[in-house]
């Protein structure tokens, strides 16, 4: 059966993708202490010529070529990625963005737009694949799923769509046998999220990448945890649906979720709230009792152990985040930001 390719997506030039990632390796290791967890079942599978679909739960637009430039310090191959048109301002940033390796994504605002912006997002991935290019989404469609709905959402189904049609008919095109395609589950936890209060406090939304707007979000971020899951093969998943592997591919980056001193200290901070008032003598012992309460889940602990008392551990957040030194009414959208983030772990102690 033959492949039909819906879009073409044309390569990079080499010469903006080779400045693009010049600067973001400089970034990745100026503004940020990185820690990479890479499964290593992934580079076997790719030295096999095999394909990949990064899907990444989001936090932050750090992600968008962190985790790009993570695979490139672990000797893997820079996927295409795909970004909300929203995010980028003007066709100028847009075709560089373009000429970079990356694809934009139409961002629906009605339900026409919707299904058009779901079949340019399957189309654009069947693309990629057909001409034997990794793809990186992030198939939660944006970063205010915390902010909004304190939890992370659900993963939009079309980019799956897309590879489950790959795999079903992958079995020649023009006679060619075509490479497997393995989806990789992916997850950043960050000491301190670069745009925390912008997503916080801006109703038109969160910061983009006009050049105004990335030099504003030039700050060092502390420590950046960026986790690759096992990778599995979508050919033996074919007979599932492309709603219910959207939810097993969530399921498995959720559990890539990692607990970081911020996560903790942000937890015990909303213990201490109650009644309208923050009582600061409590903090500690809140701190100390979700400590208790994540037992279970001493793997995913990084940068700390359960035997750090909780005034230094308040230290350690308030060096990379200013706003956990002195906790206040002011400080609370924030401190649940931190909080959310681990709240299919242990969950927050404010529910309105």
């Amino acid at each position: 059966m033959q492949i039909r390719r819906k879009t073409h997506i044309p390569p990079r030039n080499r010469l903006v993708f080779g400045l693009a990632r010049r600067f973001g390796i400089w970034g990745f290791r100026l503004w940020c202490r990185p820690h990479l967890e890479l499964n290593p079942d992934l580079r076997k599978i790719a030295d096999n010529g095999a394909v990949f679909l990064y899907a990444a739960l989001h936090k932050s637009l750090w992600e968008t070529t962190g985790i790009q430039v993570a695979l490139t310090e672990s000797g893997m191959e820079v996927p295409w990625v795909g970004m909300g048109d929203n995010l980028v301002r003007g066709r100028f940033f847009q075709g560089i963005v373009e000429r970079a390796g990356g694809f934009l994504i139409r961002r629906p605002r009605n339900r026409r737009d919707l299904i058009l912006s779901a079949r340019q997002l399957r189309d654009s991935v069947l693309s990629l694949l057909e001409t034997r290019r990794s793809v990186l989404v992030f198939p939660e469609g944006t970063r205010r799923s915390i902010p909004d709905h304190h939890r992370h959402g659900p993963f939009f189904p079309a980019v799956f769509e897309a590879v489950l049609e790959y795999a079903r008919e992958q079995e020649s095109r023009d006679g060619e046998k075509m490479p497997p395609v393995f989806i990789v589950p992916v997850n950043v936890d960050y000491a301190k999220v670069r745009e925390d209060r912008e997503m916080l406090g801006r109703r038109s939304g969160p910061l983009t990448l006009h050049v105004r707007d990335s030099v504003k979000m030039i700050r060092h971020i502390g420590d950046v945890y960026v986790s690759f899951g096992a990778p599995f093969d979508v050919s033996t998943l074919t007979h599932m649906d492309r709603r219910s592997l959207a939810e097993e591919t969530r399921n498995a980056c959720l559990d890539l979720v990692k607990v970081l001193p911020v996560n903790i200290v942000a937890h015990g901070m909303l213990r201490a709230f109650r009644n309208g008032h923050v009582d600061s003598g409590h903090i500690h012992d809140g701190i100390a009792a979700v400590m208790d309460e994540l037992n279970p889940y001493a793997h995913r602990l990084r940068g700390m152990s359960f035997r750090d008392d909780p005034p230094e551990l308040i230290r350690r957040v308030a060096r990379f985040n200013p706003l956990f030194r002195d906790f206040s009414l002011r400080t609370l959208p924030v401190v649940r930001l931190y909080a959310d983030y681990i709240a299919h772990l242990v969950p927050s102690p404010i529910t309105a």
